[in-house]
């Protein structure tokens, strides 16, 4: 490496000129054998997200890292960022294999080996680019799978035909899931990063039935609204410092200056039938309900909403913001004097899951994530208004 630091590197996005190839790129994945449901039982996961959190058992990583066939080679690029020695890439994937993805801009000889310069995961019969997982001061990252995308993309209501629209859309993923399922689908973030990483994941997923809009949330809807599905994965990290939105991780101070813009747009966006569904950081403060914030924020209509709220208590402090203390993006004093100020006790992390109550008073639920497992939110959503 050069003296500037990782940490401070800029990275371009993929390159759009490579996206022909890179489709073709796809078959030659499922091929290899570098297909989502593989890489799990390889690695004895139950979510590629998990990897970020190191769930991953020290004797599966040791077998992964010697693992020297065409998908472990690929699970070792771009799923553990590790460099492998570049004859060896060459020779098990192909010369012209290799040279698609460095003529994409996805890797980089560095001496006689190569190493990932974005990340390249398998979701849901996807191929998703998205920057590596270490925090890059230099640009404004789209964030890697973590789990959250997983998780959401799990919990989706899926309705072929139904208008969807994908919020803090980053590399895309939901917009395409939601496209590969025979909906149609508007994904839109403020980042241009975002959106070139977006597009370029269209092209080699061949994602017809999806586009892209550059904007400020509900900005660049125009005549596409309402909506049947709002799927929203926003920054929600309550930090001093960084401004909501400017990076893939702040939602503001309260970390929920993002979440209750989404929350505000639903009254206006969400067609009659819709259901809105946001994974996020909770944030509970002394005094305040969560149904009464969430309401809230949907304003004099709040009481004509369902709402679900699959959480478990989070532990904020030792879990999320390790790397960012770390590169300095987070000064921990400063964060635990300003959450003082605000009065937060406590963290959460799930999903929230909206929909109209049409002609009847709007029910709340919370419960914790595992207590629904297997079943389809819709399901519990009539429940919990069965129940009410």
């Amino acid at each position: 490496m050069s003296a500037t630091s990782w940490a401070e590197r800029m990275v371009l996005p993929p390159c759009p000129a490579q996206a022909a190839a890179m489709a073709d790129l796809a078959g030659q994945l499922d091929e290899i054998g570098y297909t989502e449901s593989a890489c799990l039982r390889r690695l004895g996961l139950g979510n590629l997200g998990d990897l970020a959190a190191g769930a991953v058992s020290g004797e599966c990583v040791a077998e992964a890292r010697e693992r020297d066939d065409a998908a472990g080679l690929l699970v070792r690029l771009f799923l553990f960022e590790d460099a492998v020695p570049r004859a060896l890439l060459r020779r098990t994937l192909g010369a012209g294999f290799v040279e698609t993805l460095a003529g994409a801009g996805m890797i980089e000889d560095r001496g006689d080996m190569v190493a990932p310069l974005l990340g390249l995961t398998p979701c849901r019969g996807l191929y998703v680019v998205t920057d590596t997982r270490p925090l890059n001061a230099g640009i404004n990252q789209v964030m890697w799978l973590h789990a959250e995308s997983h998780d959401l993309a799990r919990l989706a209501i899926r309705r072929p035909g139904q208008r969807v629209l994908d919020l803090c859309t980053g590399s895309g993923v939901h917009a395409l899931i939601a496209a590969r399922s025979g909906e149609v689908s508007l994904g839109i973030d403020i980042s241009p990063r975002a959106i070139a990483f977006a597009e370029f994941n269209r092209a080699i997923n061949r994602g017809g039935g999806s586009a892209f809009a550059l904007g400020d949330l509900y900005e660049p809807t125009g005549a596409d609204a309402p909506f049947d599905l709002i799927l929203a994965n926003p920054p929600y990290n309550p930090v001093i410092g960084s401004a909501a939105g400017a990076n893939c991780y702040s939602g503001g101070e309260s970390g929920e200056e993002i979440l209750s813009r989404i929350l505000q747009g639903f009254p206006r966006f969400l067609s009659d039938d819709g259901y809105g569904q946001i994974v996020t950081l909770i944030i509970r403060r002394d005094g305040e309900a969560l149904e009464e914030k969430l309401r809230g924020w949907l304003g004099p209509e709040g009481r004509d909403f369902d709402f679900l709220v699959l959480s478990d208590p989070f532990d904020y402090v030792r879990g999320l913001p390790v790397e960012l203390v770390r590169s300095g993006l987070l000064d921990p004093k400063a964060c635990t004097a300003s959450w003082q100020r605000q009065r937060i006790i406590g963290f959460d992390f799930g999903t929230i899951h909206v929909r109209r109550a049409r002609g009847r008073k709007g029910c709340f639920r919370r419960l914790a994530t595992w207590s629904a497992a297997g079943r389809p939110v819709t399901d519990l959503l009539d429940a919990v208004a069965l129940a009410s």
